[in-house]
């Protein structure tokens, strides 16, 4: 109230900036006459007024450049995911950014809860830390935790070998041999006699005979003469071409293809192979989430937790320590992943764990009792609703990619130039895609030394025994 005759507002945002306005006239009589709403709402239009914001660059959801005008002047532009999201909130309400430069994400916070700036433009994960010093906008973004290790390239393998059929095949193979030498020599026995000794000489010829015809071998021993031993070894011979015919179709291909070696794909299997995980700075709140937390592998995660890595050289670490990974937000380990650790001839050096570590909800941190954010929060949910954040945050991945492309190009042009190309098609599969290398036959060779070995015992125990023999 001014003195006895008025209510008045200050407005810090108006077409002539910053002002105190009257509402309504007060009379000695204690009438009360509104010359306007006694309550107005003071921020759905900021008139162009200016607002400070602060984030440093998170990709693909917060990146800023410097741009220079005509007139000299230079420009801010802030794009990714949640730098879109700002332009809408501008838009709506009609204000300009101002981003405030910060070194470290702990000052950006700071900024924040100081009241210095009044949104942080990228979003951070919900935890109860968080709420004790500052307010957070609606939920906008499911923030999924996860973790990156260096990627042991998959080889050629031996046991490649054994891959045309499932394990169960092989089962069902070896049990359905057993059977069938047992009646095939149950036959012999019984019905050839006279070309047996005994029903032990019986089960050899047969089992031996039955491995020839699974290596497309002749019989080395008796062919069966009665109808019942012709009809079994006819049933045998037709099984054994079918199984035989689908191994052989499909033995190239899986000695060709590389085995990936066994590796960490979820939390329980991480913190039991690794000596540290690295994080950024602002997953200090999170560590501290994970150390008070009453599961087992998320406390221990918690302890392995080394604050104050960027996420460039968190990974870049992973790479050169075997027995180290990074853990961030997987949005944002994907656009660097894409970006910065994708080779030229477009393979990775890294792997994200494909089960994620835990899910928060995400949202933009703005000072205790912001006045407006009930408008930013209107802003966000229609943002969101209309399936624009998910489409800003694959235009930017898109981006990256066309990046890894043009990178890819220019490396395969270079060696066109240098008459390297050759090499580069046998190591991506090209002209070379045909040739099996040592690499892929090591599974034929291994079987060829271990029938060598066990034919030397044997040979050195026939040896043996014929020595004994003479004696």
């Amino acid at each position: 109230m001014d003195g006895d005759n008025f209510f008045n507002s200050s407005y810090p945002f108006s077409p002539s900036g910053p002002r105190v306005i009257k509402l309504a006239a007060y009379h000695q009589e204690l009438n009360v006459y509104e010359k306007r709403q006694l309550f107005p709402d003071k921020y759905r239009n900021f008139h162009g007024g200016v607002i400070n914001v602060t984030s440093l660059e998170h990709t693909p959801h917060f990146m800023a450049r410097v741009e220079t005008e005509a007139d000299g002047t230079e420009k801010t532009i802030m794009y990714g995911s949640d730098g879109m999201l700002l332009h809408a909130m501008e838009d709506k309400l009609n204000f300009t950014s101002y981003l405030m430069p910060a070194k470290t994400w702990e000052e950006v916070l700071q900024f924040v809860i100081d009241r210095v700036a009044y949104i942080s433009p990228v979003y951070w994960e919900l935890v109860p830390d968080h709420l004790v010093t500052h307010d957070m906008t609606v939920v906008y973004e499911n923030a999924y935790f996860a973790f990156s290790m260096a990627a042991t390239p998959a080889k050629p393998h031996w046991s490649g070998l054994f891959l045309p059929l499932a394990n169960e095949t092989w089962l069902g193979l070896f049990i359905s041999w057993g059977f069938s030498t047992l009646a095939l020599a149950l036959v012999l026995y019984v019905k050839e006699k006279d070309k047996v000794s005994s029903m032990f000489g019986a089960v050899g010829v047969a089992g031996y005979d039955l491995v020839a015809t699974m290596l497309d071998q002749n019989f080395n021993f008796l062919l069966p003469i009665s109808a019942t031993g012709r009809i079994m070894m006819m049933s045998w011979l037709t099984f054994i071409f079918i199984i035989s015919s689908l191994y052989k179709a499909n033995l190239k291909a899986y000695l060709m293809m590389p085995s990936s070696p066994s590796r960490a794909e979820t939390v329980e299997e991480l913190v039991h192979i690794v000596d540290k995980v690295t994080a950024e700075n602002y997953l200090h709140s999170t560590k501290v989430f994970f150390m008070v937390s009453d599961y087992p592998p998320y406390k221990k995660l918690g302890d392995l937790m080394e604050i104050g890595y960027e996420t460039s050289v968190g990974m870049q670490t992973a790479v050169d320590n075997k027995r180290s990974a990074h853990v961030d937000f997987l949005k944002h380990m994907n656009h660097v992943l894409v970006d910065k650790f994708t080779k030229p001839d477009g393979t990775t050096a890294l792997y994200i764990g494909k089960k994620k570590i835990v899910h928060f909800p995400a949202c933009m941190p703005v000072p205790h009792d912001l006045p407006f954010l009930p408008l930013l929060d209107d802003i966000i949910m229609s943002v969101v609703e209309a399936g624009l954040m998910e489409k800003w945050y694959n235009d930017e991945i898109e981006i990256a990619r066309r990046k890894s492309l043009k990178k890819q190009r220019e490396y395969r042009e270079t060696l066109l130039k240098n008459n390297e190309m050759v090499e580069v098609e046998n190591n991506e599969g090209g002209d070379g895609a045909g040739s099996l290398t040592m690499a892929h036959l090591t599974g034929p060779f291994f079987l060829l030394a271990a029938g060598a070995v066990v034919s030397t015992v044997v040979f050195l125990n026939e040896l043996g025994s014929k020595i004994v023999y003479c004696k």
